[in-house]
């Protein structure tokens, strides 16, 4: 792309071409010039098109300003473009251009560059200019000392000579917020696509030079207190662009009360010097009626002052205004008042920035960081809906100075767009997708220069192929920063380190698994679940929390080795120092804390709802319908047992569990009425069988418990795990992801990518694509794990068979995609075993025991078929997985025949009449059909 458009009339193609010249020696390549026979527009291009389609692609553009240019329409409407487009524009003047001539009215003053009385004068100032609104990009020295990579953490503001890769996406930010509309911007992309670090590090910077049109309040995060942090980042700004008059506004605290009481003020002081002040130190200060009544007086004056000042009725409103001001000490000013009685205290604060920086034209650009804290778990959910319709009223004031930048997780998004404050909001989004290879380059080799480092040839190339996921970005910074800090003395990083360090993998492991050596490993694995939560879809996602955690002191100095080692970081939030996971790359990656995650996953789950209902049961004012009961409250009790709830949470449980008592009580006092007279001894046996009893009741319960988490839990990942293109065509869901049967005989539901129910005293879960029992990488672990949970919940039975010798598609040999899952089952802790022959199974003994039947294309015998009836009947349990359009696809003769590929198939010829997923499945009532499944 062109970074510079020289915008001119064809009268001056020799000005045009002496500009470019000059612009070539400054160091600007990038121009566009529509007579250049290179960069220009050739013949046959349509120029209205192509003139459109560079101007909005380029940074900056020149207008060369004579009188032929103020005449031409079509140079009008470029500037037009230009100015509607959000770009830079410098106009020269340059003869000939008479004195007389009128100069576009879209064009300011502060635009024109005057050539003609000094050219080098002129020049100079244009180079400045083009500095000032970076061009060129951001660029700055580093200290070869410090490391040029940054491992997990995120680009600062002071890092911006280090940030490569995302040129393109920092200038179409700049140039989104020049626009002006709307107020709020959202930075959008998958965790690891480094949203934090381009509006840092790139944004940010580039905005910082454009002094008289921003002023950039410091990045925060909402956290546990959106409106601390959000004074506490003003404050930082305050000191930065106004330091002798920082003191005027008190401090980060004063800030808070002052944005928390939803409006802000400012009053004259002796040398008329306006500062601001909190509502609290004036009585009368937030009595929204007497501001109301104050510029309604003000209104009535104006609109119906007689011709004499000295009317009865004009001084009576002048002493009835000034009373009220002095009881109040507030001006009267109906500019700063909205439509529904008051600006926000934002507008107020950002307008006091603007004065007190003498930058009056400036807008206020508030950066919120990880904006999805505002729309989850970050900040109390009350909170957190105060401060979004504080944020809003702030950006859609009218003339309101205030924009809002913020970054988010892009599967945030349709719960942003779904959230009742946020309903119709106008903004823009910047979408960042994978980085291009081009960029990947530039963020691995840059760097290096300005660290003085040497990479060997080759090294770049093979880090880049090993950068194969999106998310393998931040992989790819903590391994660089690895090797500069163990291989970087000598100024030079071989192939032979990186290889040492096991590749982008190996190198987060490393470090890793050196560390927990050290130390207490059931203490450790405790602490980290504690720095996680599951999302909607059943991931996992880092979770901060305070230092003081009781489950991270024990292990405090070895999670101190681990912010040192850049796989924790620690900050503030507030007066509370907070640690989190540095990233969720760290869950992928780090092969013993998934499993550590894996196996506390139900307690994960279980914590975060209780979090949600303790919330719900304490807006509620302490309802007692709210509290827990049953076994999720038993369940609840041992994580209290076991120290893991503190606060509302601890609370919240322990009236549980006194209710609970309560009504236990009530039942087994008057069981003791009547039987008082039958002795101690018909006592004791009473209760000890009510106990029994109970105990039964309750290991019931936390079955059903533990089989509607499990049920809910594959609903969620399904839709996740779903796979795009596993096969030819696409997958369709015509009505619902899952159906959920209590038995299967009687069940009569639509289509569905799934069904889950119980047949006698087994279980069926079936599926429609064979990719979800493949050994392919990626969420399938997540299905299995929670599927083979569900299936044999409460059995205590790890036995899993797969059929063979059917034409599976899903079979032992294949690539990954193709290949059934036995690693990963086995993984999972589950013994697995094949069998051919299904009439061999053993149906009297089948109490929990899994049977997978991926996708056969072969017939099945009818002994077969009636021996997995009796099986699931019996206790067994079922995993069908089918894609019948596949086979329906294929199936002629000269189609894919899995039989081919399949060893224990080689004899067996593919089904061509009937699918033979049908003939298993119909004694449930389940039918495959292309793309989805029918229960009858």
């Amino acid at each position: 792309m062109s970074s510079i458009f020289i915008s001119h009339s064809s009268s001056d193609n020799a000005i045009a071409r002496e500009l470019e010249r000059r612009l070539e020696r400054q160091g600007h390549a990038s121009v566009f010039l529509d007579l250049d026979p290179e960069k220009g527009i050739v013949g046959g291009q349509s120029w209205e098109r192509t003139l459109y389609r560079k101007i909005r692609a380029c940074r900056a553009v020149i207008a060369l300003v004579t009188d032929d240019y103020v005449k031409s329409h079509w140079c009008f409407a470029e500037i037009a473009l230009a100015r509607m487009e959000g770009k830079f524009v410098f106009a020269l003047k340059v003869d000939p251009l008479s004195p007389d001539t009128r100069m576009p009215s879209i064009l300011t003053e502060k635009q024109y560059i005057d050539l003609r009385s000094d050219p080098e004068d002129g020049f100079n100032r244009l180079w400045r200019g083009l500095r000032r609104v970076d061009v060129l990009g951001v660029k700055g020295e580093w200290d070869p000392k410090e490391s040029p990579y940054l491992g997990f953490d995120s680009f600062q503001e002071k890092h911006a000579p280090l940030f490569f890769g995302r040129e393109d996406e920092a200038r179409a930010g700049v140039e989104m917020l020049e626009r002006g509309s709307p107020g709020l911007i959202m930075t959008l992309g998958p965790s690891g696509s480094g949203k934090s670090s381009l509006v840092r590090a790139a944004i940010i910077p580039r905005l910082r030079r454009l002094e008289d049109r921003w002023l950039v309040v410091e990045p925060f995060r909402p956290g546990r207190d959106p409106f601390a942090a959000l004074a506490s980042a003003l404050f930082d700004t305050f000191r930065r662009y106004a330091p002798d008059a920082a003191k005027s506004i008190g401090n980060a605290e004063r800030l808070a009360e002052r944005l928390r009481a939803g409006r802000g003020e400012s009053q004259t002081q002796g040398d008329g010097e306006q500062v601001s002040e909190s509502a609290d130190d004036r009585p009368m200060r937030d009595d929204e009626r007497v501001r109301r009544l104050m510029v309604q007086l003000a209104e009535l004056k104006e609109s119906s002052a007689p011709a004499d000042p000295d009317d009865p009725f004009v001084n009576f409103l002048d002493w009835t205004i000034e009373d009220l001001r002095k009881m109040t000490d507030l001006p009267v000013r109906e500019s700063r008042l909205s439509a529904s009685g008051a600006a926000t205290a934002l507008i107020d604060v950002a307008n006091d920035l603007r004065r007190l920086s003498d930058r009056n034209d400036a807008r206020v650009l508030v950066v919120v960081d990880q904006f999805e804290e505002l729309l989850g778990e970050g900040a109390a959910a009350s909170d957190a809906e105060i401060f979004l319709r504080f944020l809003r009223e702030s950006f859609e004031e009218a003339d309101s100075p205030v924009v809002i930048l913020g970054t988010m997780r892009s599967d945030f998004l349709g719960l942003f767009q779904r959230h009742p404050v946020l309903r119709g909001v106008d903004y823009e989004s910047l979408s960042l997708g994978p980085m291009s290879t081009q960029g990947m380059r530039r963020v691995i080799e840059e760097p290096a220069k300005l660290g003085a480092v040497e990479l060997e040839p080759g090294l770049t190339d093979r880090l880049i192929s090993d950068t194969e996921t999106p998310d393998a970005l931040p992989l790819l910074s903590f391994t660089l920063w690895v090797l500069w800090r163990d291989f970087g003395d000598d100024r030079l990083i071989q192939l032979s380190e990186y290889d040492e360090l096991g590749g982008l993998h190996g190198a987060v492991v490393r470090e890793a698994e050196a560390l927990v050596s050290r130390g207490d490993k059931d203490a450790l694995r405790r602490a980290f679940l504690a720095m996680v939560r599951l999302d909607d879809n059943g991931r996992f996602s880092r979770k901060a929390v305070a230092w003081d955690s009781p489950d991270l002191v024990p292990v405090h100095p070895l999670l101190e080795q681990f912010v040192a080692r850049r796989l924790l970081v620690v900050r503030s939030d507030g007066d509370t120092r907070i640690v989190e996971v540095a990233h969720e790359a760290l869950f992928r990656t780090w092969r013993l804390l998934r499993d550590w995650l894996d196996q506390g996953r139900s307690e994960v789950l279980l914590t975060q709802q209780i979090a949600r209902d303790a919330i719900a049961w304490e807006e509620s004012d302490h309802e007692k319908d709210a509290l827990w009961r049953g076994t999720r409250l038993l369940q609840a009790r041992e994580l209290l047992k076991r120290k893991k709830l503190d606060g509302i949470d601890k609370e919240f449980v322990k009236k549980g569990l006194q209710r609970e008592r309560l009504i236990k009580g009530s039942i087994f006092g008057t069981a003791a009425v009547v039987f008082v007279g039958l002795g101690a001894l018909t006592t004791y046996a009473f209760n000890a069988k009510q106990e029994a009893t109970a105990s039964a009741l309750a290991a019931q319960m936390a079955e059903r418990e533990m089989s509607n988490t499990y049920e809910e839990m594959v609903t969620k990942i399904l839709p996740v795990v779903r796979p795009k293109q596993a096969a030819p065509g696409p997958i369709s869901v015509d009505k619902s992801v899952l159906q959920l049967s209590p038995t299967l005989e009687h069940a009569s539901f639509g289509e569905s990518l799934a069904i889950l129910g119980r047949y006698g005293a087994g279980r069926v879960l079936a599926v429609a694509h064979d990719s979800f029992v493949a050994e392919e990488p990626g969420d399938n672990r997540l299905f299995l794990d929670f599927g083979l949970k569900w299936l044999t919940v409460g059995t205590g039975v790890r036995d899993v068979l797969y059929t063979i010798g059917h034409c599976e598609t899903v079979s032992e040999s294949g690539n990954p995609a193709t290949r059934i899952a036995v690693t990963t089952i086995r993984d999972l802790g589950y013994s697995v075993a094949s069998i051919q022959d299904l009439a061999q199974l053993d149906v009297r003994d089948s109490t929990g025991v899994v049977l997978i039947v991926g996708n056969a294309w072969a017939a099945f015998a009818e002994a077969e078929i009636d021996a997995v009836g009796e099986f699931v009947a019996n206790g067994g349990r079922l995993l069908l997985v089918g894609l019948e359009w596949s086979w329906d696809q294929y199936r002629h003769p000269g189609g894919f025949d899995p039989c081919r590929f399949n060893p224990y198939s080689a004899s067996r010829s593919k089904e061509t009449e009937r699918y033979p997923m049908n003939a298993l499945g119909r004694q449930f009532g389940i039918t495959y059909e292309p793309g989805t499944i029918v229960l009858d």
